[in-house]
């Protein structure tokens, strides 16, 4: 195995397991109480917002962004990499910690996934776990 398959296997292996326990959304049995669960978007309506998320005081949060159409995974990952809008997402102590790449961040949408590709090697502590995790829920979302 060349040392590029291994760091893909490594880079989708960690991005797996980050996104199984990531992003807000952890597996429960039925609880019978209360109303419906509200904030996850139903698969396959129109998005209005595109949803990113930034390092806060508490660790990740989500920001939904308006959008005036459904953007592409690619579109999406590169308002990731331009960080917090000024405003309100800075204001509330948000930011990124994806650092400057030298090569292209990118994400290629296939039938039911989606592939990134990270110029870094994740697995070696380039990437630390704040930023391969808003790496890893922006691409899963």
């Amino acid at each position: 195995m060349t040392r590029r398959n291994t760091a893909r296997t490594v880079a989708t292996a960690l991005f797996t397991v980050l996104t199984a326990g990531g992003c807000g959304i952890t597996p429960t049995d039925t609880v019978p109480a209360g109303a419906p669960a509200s904030g996850v978007r139903r698969p396959g309506t129109e998005a209005r917002t595109v949803q990113l998320y930034f390092a806060g005081p508490h660790g990740i949060r989500a920001v939904d962004r308006p959008t005036d159409r459904p953007l592409s995974p690619q579109q999406a990952l590169d308002l990731l990499l331009e960080g917090p809008a000024p405003s309100a997402e800075r204001e509330r102590g948000l930011a990124t910690q994806v650092p400057p790449m030298a090569g292209r961040l990118t994400a290629t949408a296939t039938d039911g996934a989606v592939d990134p590709y990270v110029p870094r090697a994740v697995g070696s502590g380039d990437l630390d776990v704040t930023a391969v995790t808003q790496l890893a829920c922006r691409t899963a979302r």
